[in-house]
């Protein structure tokens, strides 16, 4: 830290300058120069004017002029009367310029005649031009100002649209002129440039430096400071060794080629976030200057001495930082709690020192907001400035700069950094330079949108940027369009992102040749996907997601083939075809297959009750689920009291009615349903009302353990099994536990738990209300697709994974209500809607692969659904994994039966063969639930979390566009 610098302020250290060379170059324009002495004499006469005219300690006056030697001289003269100079860029509209002069309340504005009318009728204008001021007396005036006394007042762009104006002071600009001046080695000899708008607070980065230690300041015409190439040419042919170039141009400019001799030693670099690396062997030091006109200088970083550090295969994984605090400045990155986080962690940038601006004008609502009291301990400084920049700290101190605070937005429902977004993308090989934003080109759908500049010369591929892009970062941060071009950029230098196009409606580059439908079905299809994507047109073999697709249009797309297609083909197209078969091609051949296949069409069922009780051999998935261990699902419930008679009846009935609930395993595999007169009763009492609350709990506990060990079923055993535990003070806990080879999802929570209930709650009618079966899963177990292979490869077996965890999460009911009406109007089902995120969450955790177990019944018999069996039917939706996850979805399925005492448990257990993760979906008592059978592993609960976020996250996401948010 340096607390105190030699030398005064910086209009003093110009008249330092003036008495010691006045013969020394200050300032050049266009052919035109000025020294050190006729510099400051004007700034004295011009002062002695403005005072006249009411200025003085704590006036504002405006400075409306170009860059110029006529601003430098202008800037000096209102500090010398003790006041702030109103920063104004005559590009700016004039209603803007008004708007400025009349908030900062200007005693007088200094300008131009031809610029008189840009600011006429604000306040009182002094032409640089008039002989009038030239007369005043040479003398300084001699007002004293000190650290606090506003220098500047640059107005920033305002979240509301109304400009905001920062109070500059003059201690602040003191430390950054000296630290720059430090650190750059700006001294007498110095050769600088004037490159930043006028208007900009960067004056006091830019030229001011060079002024202070006596160098010379040079300004290009207003296109040589637009072009890379030119301005370039200037700096070189000007001798320049000093130059301060604005991060987009920078970027341009350093990967140009260079001539030897170059004068350029320092390249300093502000106004946005770098994202590249300076390229090796340019002739000059770039210094990242990191700062705001609320904070001024912030911080340094010397770009090329740390790029040197970092091998250039690596420098698109290390993005460049701002570096650490200059002198007199300390950083603090902080959580919401505003306490410091560890090295690596994000959190927001918070500073203190003597490099804050006095705040806003006007604005004491944003200035109790950002300029907070200081907290910290051990901190001198009393005022902490909140940055709105997320930020990281390394270990060695250095700050990266993550994005901002206010660039946040919302896609599909997820929070997303667009900062992120564009430092994954400023990574890639041929992007110069980068911005992404989020568009909603058509209502409801909001979408990122990449802007990519390439590297002079050079080209990129948009599809190889989607996959290198898909890499790093989850789907819904991956851009759905690019554009690549030039970027326009504001009169700061700052890409202009208000100018940035909405993407073109041309097809892009997928690395894949175009290829036209061939027939009427590819045709109708093309259209479809065409109209859904926002594109003019698109290829057979192009894939659905590399155009852009994402889950909320592969609704709107499945409900537009099901529009046109289904009336008159039986597709059955459904979220998992198109993640297997991504293209026109790869549907229009399913829709083929399945509407000309005779297969496709069961052959009806004819029931044969003369050989109900004979065996059967088992469905290949009966066999999958006697083979996997753990073949049970598990079901408590939790009763302040049960009428224990009553509900041995009500099993009894249900036994009786349901063939699986009578099934046994022979030795040679078959599978017999006893006849109902065969089968004992098979409910178990387990009395404990006689032990102590604590004792019966544990022995409860016990009771649960050992039923949730199930082991596989011996030969001949009940292939369930019911227990009701009587605990003190007439509480009832029931556990049912069912094998999956009985019994499926659909057939335990839609037929027997209904059924179960009304023959509970209404013994006497329920019987006769409840329909008659006319069919058996005997009946129906020829008519089972098979669907443990896709396409040929076999599901992994989860095995024997060891400790498993299990959880629930039940969502809210108006997430539901919001997430079925959205899909009910996109034309999509709820069931589709939840495996689409589900599968983009499974897509961006390495290692998984997804399975949806299909629980459709087939459509042999009117009675079938009805049926209580195992018509589980496996199809790959994700094959990039070992560890497989299976999703068992009712949300397609409705009871046939209304809800009652036991349509839904108090704790469950679910799973499925060869699932190393499983997951429930469905809907109970107006709520979404999603149950989880995991392994007690970090990364399935990582899984299962982020999974229920995203479903959470669709929810509101819904309701947001349902209500017009």
């Amino acid at each position: 830290m340096n607390d105190t610098w030699a030398g005064g302020h910086f209009h003093e250290l110009v008249a330092d300058m003036a008495r010691r060379r006045p013969d020394a170059t200050a300032v050049v324009r266009r052919g035109e120069s000025i020294t050190y002495g006729a510099l400051d004499e004007a700034a004295n006469r011009l002062a002695q004017h403005l005072i006249r005219l009411g200025g003085g300690p704590g006036r504002r006056i405006g400075v409306c002029l170009e860059r110029s030697i006529e601003s430098v001289l202008a800037q000096l003269a209102v500090f010398k009367t003790g006041g702030a100079a109103v920063l104004l860029d005559p590009e700016y509209p004039r209603q803007r310029l008004r708007f400025m002069l009349t908030d900062a309340g200007a005693a007088a504005v200094v300008t131009r005649d031809d610029l008189r009318d840009h600011v006429e009728g604000c306040c009182p204008i002094v032409e640089v031009g008039d002989p009038a001021w030239r007369s005043a007396p040479a003398e300084d005036p001699g007002v004293p100002v000190a650290d606090e006394t506003v220098c500047h007042i640059a107005y920033t762009s305002g979240s509301t649209g109304t400009p905001k104006a920062v109070l500059l002071r003059h201690g602040p600009m003191r430390n950054t002129v000296n630290v720059l001046r430090e650190q750059c080695g700006i001294d007498e000899e110095t050769r600088g440039s004037w490159l930043c708008s006028p208007g900009f607070g960067l004056v006091e980065v830019d030229p001011f430096p060079i002024l202070a230690a006596g160098g010379t300041v040079l300004i290009p015409e207003p296109d040589v400071a637009q072009s890379a190439a030119q301005l370039r040419d200037w700096l070189v042919e000007e001798r320049i060794t000093q130059s301060l170039v604005l991060t987009a141009m920078a970027e341009r400019i350093w990967n140009l080629d260079w001539p030897d001799g170059t004068a350029l030693r320092v390249m300093r670099i502000a106004g946005e976030r770098v994202r590249t690396w300076p390229r090796d062997g340019l002739p000059y030091r770039v210094l990242n200057v990191y700062g705001s006109a609320e904070a001024n200088v912030v911080a340094t970083c010397d770009l090329t001495e740390m790029a040197a550090g970092v091998p250039a295969e690596r420098r698109g994984e290390v993005l460049p930082p701002v570096g650490r605090p200059v002198a007199n400045v300390r950083m603090y990155v902080l959580d919401e709690k505003m306490a410091e986080v560890p090295p690596g962690v994000t959190g927001e940038l918070y500073i203190s020192g003597a490099s804050l601006s006095q705040g806003y004008l006007n604005r004491p609502d944003v200035n109790g907001a950002k300029f907070l009291p200081n907290p910290l301990p051990g901190d001198p400084y009393p005022v902490l400035y909140r940055s709105g920049d997320f930020a990281q700290m390394w270990a060695d101190g250095t700050v990266e700069i993550i994005g901002r605070t206010d660039d946040q937005v919302k896609i599909r429902g997820y929070l997303v950094h667009l900062g992120e977004v564009e430092s994954v993308l400023a990574a890639q090989p041929g992007v110069m330079q980068c911005a992404v934003l989020a568009r909603e080109d058509i209502p409801g759908e909001r979408r990122l949108v990449g802007y990519v500049e390439p590297t002079p010369g050079g080209t990129v591929a948009v599809f190889a940027l989607r996959r290198a892009m898909s890499e790093r970062l989850p789907a819904h941060m991956v851009p759905a369009a690019f554009v690549v071009g030039d970027l326009p950029t504001t009169v700061n230098g700052k890409i202009d992102r208000a100018k940035l196009p909405p993407p073109s409606r041309e097809r892009p580059d997928l690395g894949v040749p175009f290829v036209a439908p061939r027939t009427e079905l590819e045709q109708v299809l093309a259209v479809i996907w065409a109209d859904v994507l926002d594109l003019d047109e698109i290829g057979v073999d192009d894939s659905f997601f590399e155009l852009g697709g994402d889950s909320l249009r592969a609704t709107r797309l499945l409900a537009g083939m099901r529009a046109e297609l289904d009336a008159g083909l039986d597709t059955g197209i459904g979220m998992a075809d198109l993640l297997k078969a991504p293209t026109v091609a790869g549907i229009a051949a399913l829709c083929g297959e399945r509407a000309s296949a005779p297969e496709a069409v069961p052959p009806a069922l004819t029931p044969d009750p003369a050989s109900r009780f004979e065996p059967f051999p088992p469905t290949d998935g009966q066999r999958a689920q006697f083979a996997a261990p753990g073949g049970h699902d598990h079901l408590e419930w939790h009763r302040d009291w049960l009428d224990v008679d009553a509900f041995r009846e009500a099993w009894a009935a249900l036994r009786t009615r349901h063939d699986a609930l009578r099934t046994v395993r022979h030795d040679d595999d078959s599978l017999v349903v006893l006849p109902p007169e065969g089968v004992a009763g098979d409910v178990v009492v387990r009395d404990l009302r006689d032990l102590r609350p604590e004792e019966a709990e544990r022995s409860a506990a016990a009771l649960r353990e050992r039923w949730t060990a199930t082991p596989v079923p011996t030969p001949g055993a009940p292939l369930h099994e019911l227990t009701v535990v009587l605990l003190p003070g007439d509480a009832v806990r029931v556990l049912l536990s069912v094998h999956r080879a009985v019994a499926d999802a659909r057939s335990v929570h839609h037929v027997l738990l209904p059924e179960l209930s009304e023959l509970y709650e209404d013994p006497d009618a329920a019987p006769a209300a409840l329909p008659r079966l006319e069919v058996t899963f005997r009946d129906c177990a020829g008519h089972v697709q098979p669907g443990r292979t896709v396409q040929g490869t076999a599901i992994p077996e989860a095995g024997d994974s060891g400790a498993r965890e299990h959880r629930t999460h039940t969502g809210e009911a108006w997430q539901w209500t919001a997430l079925a009406t959205r899909a009910e109007q996109t034309g999509a089902t709820p069931a589709a809607t939840v495996l689409a995120a589900v599968a983009e969450t499974v897509a961006a955790h390495e290692g998984f692969s997804l399975f949806a177990n299909e629980l459709g019944r087939p459509p042999v018999h009117p009675g079938v659904s009805g049926v209580v069996g195992d018509f589980s039917r496996r199809t790959r939706v994700l094959s990039e994994g070992d560890v497989p996850v299976v999703v068992t979805n009712l949300l397609a399925h409705r009871p046939v039966a209304s809800g009652g005492a036991f349509a839904v448990e108090d704790r469950g257990v679910f799973g499925a063969p060869g699932a190393a993760v499983h997951l429930l979906v469905r809907e109970t008592d107006g709520r979404l639930r999603l149950d989880w059978d995991l392994p007690d592993d970090p990364a399935a609960r990582r899984l299962a979390a982020d999974c229920e976020a995203a479903v959470a996250r669709l929810s509101v996401s819904a309701q947001l566009v349902e209500t017009g948010r």
